[in-house]
């Protein structure tokens, strides 16, 4: 019993150590968010003021 519990935890905590890697291909970038009136520019890599007109 002992060994039967203890191979299933193995088991999960290797699931759960291979799975971030695979568990969203395609999207290894956080989104970044600007405070109010400045946009996210890739280029630069920062937030820069919204220019309107």
């Amino acid at each position: 019993m002992f060994f039967r519990t203890f191979l299933v935890g193995l088991t999960l905590a290797a699931l759960a150590i291979a799975t971030p890697a695979t568990a969203c291909p395609g999207h290894d970038r956080q989104a970044q968010s600007c405070i109010p009136g400045y946009a996210w520019d890739d280029e630069a890599a920062t937030c820069v003021p919204e220019v309107t007109g």
